[in-house]
């Protein structure tokens, strides 16, 4: 996959579009607004050149996946902010732009006086063109831990043009990407501690680890335009520019030579000074970038080296890199598409929402992708309701039936129950007692009968009695078989109390006799008589209730 960067170049405070660069590890294509004779240079016929142009260059695969607005309309400054929600802080920013004011002062802080936010609006006037949003460093000025101010830097940045173009790339099926600063690019490019998977080189003195920690940067373009970055871990602490005088090798070309002056310098660093006591942070190396026509010292000019080292005077731990580029903004977009590169071209969700790391509103704007989400979502949406309406639908078919069922039952119970004759006539306030009376008196005539308990079979039993008492030696006195009892007993002289026993015995081993158990009790002997009077008693065994009679029903 071919990494893709677009720098974005622009002019009169960001409104005008001057010329756009295709970067990609292998190359570097320019479009220029001037050299398509456009009728207005950088206006709308201008924008849909550029993007036409870009959609041609970025086919089969329409796809940029880093957009880099440079440095043109753009301006870092730090304020005093009620929070950190970065809608407070554009808010409340934008309010105060306008004065002058500090926007969470109370006028006795010195700094707010300085009438900085005014720059604000004169990059920024309006949210339909322009971005404000806090780069995420703050501290704590005096005074102000209780009620929640603190000193955070803001980044303003006019972006209506980066806007258009954004849009017309998007119609033409090209998708965009994280959309960042020339400051961001900058400290993505060359801080030493952002991590290089493949492609470094190892001599390169820029990319020599080193501890990580506050990097300053300092891009010399040829034209004259300085531009630097203070980042921490890749990320943007602040960020500014300056104008340089430059010579031109020709009344007719444009200028090349910058001319860095030992004033500038001072000036450079009477600012970074005022930024170090603001975000309370101090560069431990600082990387100048500079072209080859302001390496050396010349007629006007201390020189690229020189110029960094008066700067560095301020930091006199901090260590000076010198870069040499024929195109320092080239060298740097060429070196943040080999970074991402590196990584395929994926960026972490989390990079596009952090503003030291990108344009949060522009890197989260809505795009052609996002309108196909929309459609499909809404047609699924649509796909769902209409099954919803169906199945709604259903119910109230079903409802309507069940709704026709019930007044048929109705009808139906309330027919049967005209065509029942009261036995009596009614009776004004006694129909509940009526009817359940009724209910009762119904309730005992289907009411199952309680079964009998069977006779018990007296002729059979006595039959089979007799065969064991018509024993020659015993004499039968008297026997009585009592039904209602279920009892038995009999009296009769046994010769002696052995035999008594035996018959005993004999009695409880009859066959087919109803009698369940026997009890023997000897009685005494009569004088004169030599024969045992004895007693048994007999138990039947428990008899069956007998089903119900024909007058009731199961």
């Amino acid at each position: 996959m071919t990494t893709r960067v677009v720098y974005i170049e622009r002019a009169e405070r960001g409104s005008r579009l001057t010329g756009v660069r295709l970067v990609t590890p292998r190359g570097d294509e320019r479009w220029s607004a001037v050299s398509v004779g456009s009728a207005e240079s950088g206006g709308d016929e201008s924008i849909g050149d550029a993007a036409r142009w870009i959609a041609s260059r970025v086919s089969p695969a329409p796809q940029l996946d880093l957009v880099v607005l440079d440095a043109d309309g753009s301006v870092c400054l730090w304020s005093t902010v009620p929070g950190s929600d970065p809608a407070l802080v554009e808010a409340v920013v934008r309010q105060h732009a306008d004065s002058g004011s500090e926007a969470g002062g109370d006028g006795s802080d010195p700094a707010s006086s300085s009438g900085r936010l005014s720059v604000i609006g004169y990059y920024a006037p309006g949210a339909a063109d322009s971005t404000i949003q806090p780069l995420g460093w703050t501290t704590l000025p005096p005074h102000a831990a209780l009620d929640g101010r603190r000193r955070s830097a803001i980044l303003a940045v006019g972006d209506g043009v980066p806007r258009l173009l954004i849009d017309r790339i998007d119609a033409l099926g090209v998708g965009c990407g994280m959309v960042v600063t020339i400051w961001h690019a900058m400290a993505r490019a060359w801080d030493p501690s952002v991590p290089r998977l493949r492609g470094a080189d190892p001599g390169d003195p820029v990319v020599l680890q080193s501890p990580a920690g506050p990097t300053a940067m300092i891009l010399i373009e040829p034209g004259g335009r300085v531009l630097w970055a203070w980042s921490l871990e890749g990320r943007l602490v602040a960020g500014g520019a300056m104008r340089m005088p430059a010579r031109r090798h020709s009344p007719d070309a444009a200028p090349d030579t910058p001319l860095l002056t030992a004033d500038a310098a001072a000036r450079l660093a009477s600012d970074w000074l005022a930024w170090s006591a603001q975000v309370a942070l101090a560069p431990e190396r600082i990387i100048v970038l500079a072209p080859s026509s302001a390496q050396e010292a010349s007629p006007g000019s201390i020189g690229a080296a020189r110029f960094g080292q008066g700067i560095a005077a301020a930091w006199p731990t901090a260590t000076v890199d010198l870069a040499v580029h024929d195109d320092p903004v080239g060298a740097t977009l060429m070196r943040v598409a080999e970074h991402l590169d590196d990584r395929d071209g994926i960026i972490p969700v989390e990079e596009a929402m952090d503003p030291s790391r990108s344009l949060v509103s522009l890197s989260t704007r809505p795009g052609g992708s996002h309108r196909t989400l929309i459609l499909w979502s809404s047609l699924a949406i649509t796909a769902a309701a209409a099954g919803v309406g169906v199945f709604a639908w259903g119910l109230r078919v079903q409802a309507s039936n069940l709704s026709l069922l019930a007044r048929q039952v109705e009808g139906s119970w309330k027919e049967a129950f005209s065509q029942v004759t009261l036995a009596k006539p009614p009776m004004p306030g006694l129909e509940v007692m009526e009817l359940r009376t009724e209910v009762e008196r119904a309730r005992r005539e289907t009411a199952p009968l309680v079964g009998i308990e069977q006779a018990r079979p007296i002729l059979k039993e006595l039959e089979t009695l007799s065969h064991v008492l018509a024993l020659p030696d015993f004499e039968l006195t008297n026997i009585s078989l009592d039904s209602l009892r279920s009892s038995v007993t009999i009296q009769l002289n046994a010769p002696d109390l052995a035999s008594a026993e035996a018959l005993n015995e004999a009695l409880g081993r009859i066959a087919g006799s109803d009698i369940a158990t026997w009890t023997f009790v000897p009685g005494t002997r009569t004088p004169g008589s030599d024969k045992v009077p004895c007693t048994y008693s007999g138990v039947f065994a428990a008899a069956t209730p007998s089903g119900p009679g024909p007058g009731g029903s199961p």
